[in-house]
């Protein structure tokens, strides 16, 4: 097992940034006192409102209203990428403002960053976002022996915590210049060829959906839709991601 202080050391080597809205004082407190609980110290990225997108990219991708939250989520996380090249790091971790961490997060960053060192091409997502939604989200604790481990994923929706490598960053940026579609797609960046999409088990990190509201911006959901509504969006962005996948060569897209 990692001594903890051996994984702090480890942690700090690596560039840790979290995304906070100028107006979000609150939030970014309540991150200052759990990261130094942790032994764990960050550096603020600025959060964006909006950005320029690909409106022609954005449509075909996912074939609904482009959401101007999303588009400045997309652009912080991008802003994530660009430091992180900047600084000469392998490998960098991005959390958003409303992250909650587990007891096993160092272990967890240092195990995620040899691995991105290793592989520059990966992304190790921290948590399990689908389940932080449900609000039945189990983060793993010492108790269950304080081991951590990375295996293959194929598709989620996280993006309060993740290590990503050089590489990643780098194609993620240039393939993101124009935002084509929101940034916690990661199963479409996967299956482009961009990344090696991967994550950490037991889940280190969650979202506090119960304590903060999202204040980037309203986000498009049909959750609450009618049976045939969620049909019929489900099928718009099948037909969208596959007209993405066949033009994505093409000059202008």
């Amino acid at each position: 097992m990692v001594d903890p202080k051996d994984a702090i050391q480890e942690a700090a080597q690596v560039k840790i940034f979290v995304i906070n809205l100028d107006r979000d004082g609150e939030r970014l407190a309540v991150q200052k006192e759990q990261f130094a609980r942790h032994g764990i110290s960050f550096v603020r990225v600025p959060a964006l409102y909006d950005a320029k997108r690909n409106r022609f990219r954005w449509w075909c991708a996912v074939l609904r209203p482009v959401v101007k939250g999303e588009l400045g989520c997309a652009a912080s996380h991008c802003e994530c990428y660009r430091r992180l090249l900047e600084s000469g790091n392998d490998c960098a971790t991005v959390f958003e403002d409303d992250v909650v961490l587990g007891e096993l997060i160092s272990s967890a960053l240092e195990t995620a960053s040899r691995f991105c060192k290793a592989n520059p091409r990966a992304v190790v997502l921290l948590g399990k976002h689908h389940k932080c939604k449900a609000g039945d989200f189990v983060l793993g604790n010492a108790d269950d022996g304080g081991v951590v481990k990375i295996v293959p994923e194929t598709w989620d929706h996280c993006s309060e915590g993740y290590v990503i490598g050089r590489a990643a960053a780098a194609k993620l940026l240039r393939k993101q210049s124009s935002i084509r579609v929101p940034i916690d797609w990661w199963g479409y960046f996967s299956k482009k060829g961009w990344i090696d999409l991967y994550r950490i088990e037991p889940p280190v990190c969650a979202q506090q959906i119960d304590r903060f509201v999202g204040n980037i911006g309203e986000r498009y959901v049909a959750n609450k839709a009618g049976f045939l509504e969620r049909v019929w969006w489900r099928f718009r962005r099948l037909i969208g991601v596959s007209l993405d996948t066949l033009m994505d060569g093409r000059a202008g897209w």
